[in-house]
């Protein structure tokens, strides 16, 4: 018999093991006994609540967990006391209970709990009229909302997929669990080494130990994967791809032990159809390429020993693989490059234009079409070789930079036509090496940013000038990256062990401009992508120095907000327990896709997600103007 436990003894719950007793009165604690003990009336654990007696006790389906709430209650010195709206959840896997996690969220008192299927989540209903679901480490995956009183009792089916509430308004409600959680898509439990996007938005495609597709526009994307191994003889990880512009070509590049080897695919043929671009693979690399409708452009490094010194050497080749004849050009005699190592090139977004960079100082132009690869323009490149060459995104501009340890310029040709500027636009702010250079989407601006100095921004329309038309004073030791937003107005710059910084570029920069800083990673380095609408910015923890995998987080930080620093939404970390190390969105905004060592997901982007997130964030309902603001950002995509 267990006695004196509790004064009076008004409830009780037995576990679905057998094992554990929970009994609670009310004005008391919970008290829990081990039914195996020797002596159960002797083993009972006192579970304290927060701010009143325990009401609500339930075990979990695996009775590994019991949850436990404080319940309204009524004393003879206040007739208003009401318990603290937190509860509990504590683990019984141990020699005694331990809080797991508090679960903190509702408003008012809490008044009935269930947990769901496997009992990985559990819901809570309160007086505040929500109903809540929980995963067990106590984050709110999602509110429900629609009672206009408080939701007194609350029930699950036993697969936990739909979930029932009644109110005091006098309704009852069904909820089906599945459209509830904002939970992402698992394509692959492999972290991929490379993602791709066709330029329409229909295809992804990731290479790791295999090539993988998914099409982006059926309803369920995960059913159709298509995959091919890469039969080289033995396991490789691509380490670059390519889509062309009109989506028909995908390139990828595998190193081998032997050299680099480059597949191309004919994507209206699918992934069954393949062959690898005939470039030898003995000793050499591929270090660049570049793929259009009608050609796949690349360098061979080639090797040569010199046996009297037992010296190795390198030169690399430029080559051109015509898509149409299915056929290998050297155009090196034709472009002047005639035993001329190529250091650099970079084709435009709509493949119409080449530009190489050599070792002889000089960067060329060249016009591509179907069958046609024509020089048009050669200039020299100024006060050394260019390594790094990039087209501006409005292709006005050819940006080249030199040896980032000894030459801190950034070179800039004016584009006309079918020509360069005889002489570049030399951009000398900087002293230390340089990291990153970004133009943004509108050809107005460039970021420059240099080891130790920050970031510099450029006014292109003013490119005569020496002088940066803005100086960042950010990130003191080593900087990351800049990207733009894709309507130019908003500058993200990350930086090693430094908070990423918001830049509105639409201010008036003679008051002063301030950056606003997106805190919560916990990681040192992170990495950013902006939605196509530029509605939402998403930064993530990379692996980089990561002392912890279980800290990384992936947050969405809503840029039509008044304060987008303090709108960040976090994405559910039971969904993605590792963080991400990859992202991107597909060009229609509709995805947002993340890799991580525990695989590729994809989440939508749609609205009611996104505001279910920022709601379950910001830990309230929002107002009528905050969700007319997202109803208003969803119906202008």
């Amino acid at each position: 018999m267990l006695d004196k436990i509790e004064k009076t003894i008004s409830w009780l719950r037995i576990s679905p093991d057998g094992r554990w007793l929970v009994t609670g009165s009310q004005w008391a604690d919970a008290s829990l006994c081990d039914l195996t003990a020797s002596n159960p009336a002797k083993s009972y654990t006192i579970l304290r609540s927060i701010g009143g007696s325990v009401g609500i006790a339930i075990f979990s389906p695996d009775s590994k967990y019991i949850m436990t709430a404080a319940e309204a209650v009524t004393s003879e010195l206040s007739t208003a006391y009401v318990a603290e709206p937190i509860a509990r959840v504590w683990s019984l896997s141990g020699s005694t209970p331990q809080i797991k996690a508090e679960l903190k969220g509702h408003t008012d008192v809490i008044l009935d709990a269930v947990f769901l299927g496997d009992g990985n989540l559990l819901a809570t209903s309160g007086f505040d009229g929500t109903t809540r679901i929980w995963n067990l480490a106590g984050e709110t995956v999602s509110v429900l909302r629609g009672h206009d009183g408080p939701v007194f009792r609350l029930t699950s089916n036993p697969k936990g997929n739909l979930i029932a509430t009644a109110s005091q308004d006098g309704t009852a409600r069904i909820w089906p669990v599945a459209d509830l959680v904002p939970s992402p898509i698992l394509l692959s439990s492999k972290k991929p080494t490379t993602l791709s996007v066709s330029g329409d938005g229909q295809w992804l495609f990731a290479g790791g130990a295999e090539l993988s597709r998914w099409n982006l526009k059926l309803s369920r994307p995960a059913l159709s994967s298509e995959t091919r191994t890469w039969a080289l003889g033995r396991l490789v990880s691509p380490s670059g791809s390519e889509i062309s512009p009109n989506g028909r070509w995908l390139a990828t590049r595998l190193p081998t032990q032997n050299g680099d080897v480059l597949m191309l695919w004919d994507l209206q043929k699918g992934l069954n159809q393949t062959g690898p671009v005939p470039v030898q693979r003995a000793r050499y690399d591929v270090p660049k390429f570049a793929l259009t409708d009608d050609w796949l452009i690349f360098t061979v490094r080639r090797v040569t020993q010199n046996h009297q010194s037992e010296s190795e050497s390198y030169q690399s080749e430029l080559q051109l693989w015509d898509l149409n004849s299915n056929a290998l050009e050297n155009k090196a005699a034709a472009f002047g490059l005639q035993n001329v190592p190529v250091t650099a090139i970079a084709v435009t977004a709509d493949g119409s234009r080449l530009a190489i960079a050599a070792a002889d100082e000089t960067v060329s132009l060249v016009h591509l079409s179907a069958g046609t690869a024509a020089l048009e323009s050669k200039v020299k490149a100024a006060h050394g070789t260019i390594i790094l060459i990039e087209f501006s995104p409005k292709q006005q501009w050819l940006i080249g930079r030199g040896n980032s340890v000894s030459d801190h310029t950034v070179r800039l040709w004016k584009m006309s036509g079918t020509s360069l500027s005889d002489e570049p636009v030399m951009l000398t702010g900087h002293t230390a090496q340089l990291l990153d250079v970004t133009a943004s989407p509108d050809d107005r601006f460039l970021v420059t940013m240099a080891t130790g100095e920050g970031a510099l921004v450029w006014n292109l329309n003013a490119a005569g000038s020496s002088r940066p038309w803005l100086t960042l004073p950010i990130h003191s030791g080593l900087p990351g990256s800049a990207t733009f937003s894709p309507d130019g107005r908003w500058l993200v710059t990350t930086g090693y062990q430094e908070p990423t910084q918001l830049w509105d570029l639409s201010q008036d920069r003679t008051a002063g401009l301030y950056p606003a800083y997106l805190r919560g990673h916990l990681h040192p380095m992170v990495i950013a992508r902006f939605t196509p609408d530029s509605h939402w910015l998403i930064t993530a923890d990379t692996d980089v120095g990561a002392p912890r995998e279980s800290d990384k987080t992936c947050r969405l930080w809503d840029l039509q907000a008044q304060d987008p620093a303090a709108s960040a939404v976090l994405l559910p970390k039971n969904h993605l327990p590792f963080g991400a190390d990859g992202l991107d969105v597909s060009p229609d905004g509709r995805w947002l896709i993340t890799s991580s060592v525990d695989g590729l997901r994809l989440w939508h982007l749609g609205t009611t997600t996104l505001m279910e997130l920022a709601q379950v964030t910001a830990g309230r309902d929002f107002t009528d103007d905050e969700r007319r603001q997202y109803d208003l950002a969803f119906v202008q995509q």
